[in-house]
């Protein structure tokens, strides 16, 4: 994976690159210009910095639903393989999902501390979710039949 990062000249992201240099690690550079009279950041890299904020602002919510999956064994590795008409063929590898199997065998209270954390409904929400993978690869394999 290539590391993306925002760099507004003259700022401190400066570090960073040297830093992505002298570990020879690969990246990706957009970047942003200052304004000449003002010297703020231009809308587009506070567009970035926002959504980085939301993202980053959901954090320890979801370090602490991800503890708590781990601490009642709900977590499970999947393993993703699609092939689509065109003979391309994708497999998704690392990847892990909350084992409703598992969540239905604990106990009534374990269930009721996951609930009370708020913790069940984004469980569900994320074994669920594994079928739009199915819909997705159906939704390419129809655009390609119209293509071709």
């Amino acid at each position: 994976m290539t590391i993306i990062v925002h760099h507004l000249n003259n700022s401190r992201s400066q570090r960073i690159l040297w830093l992505l240099e002298e570990l020879g690690e690969p990246y990706d550079v957009r970047r942003y210009e200052r304004d000449r009279k003002t010297m703020r950041a231009p809308a587009a890299l506070r567009a970035v910095q926002k959504a980085i904020g939301g993202l980053m602002a959901g954090a320890a919510a979801t370090d602490a639903f991800i503890a708590a999956m781990l601490a009642h064994s709900l977590i499970e590795p999947i393993d993703i393989s699609l092939a689509f008409d065109d003979g391309e063929t994708l497999r998704l590898d690392g990847l892990y999902t909350v084992s409703l199997d598992a969540l239905s065998e604990l106990p009534d209270a374990a269930v009721m501390g996951l609930f009370r954390a708020g913790h069940l409904q984004p469980a569900f929400a994320l074994a669920g979710s594994l079928h739009h993978v199915a819909l997705m690869a159906r939704r390419r394999n129809a655009r390609l039949t119209q293509i071709g």
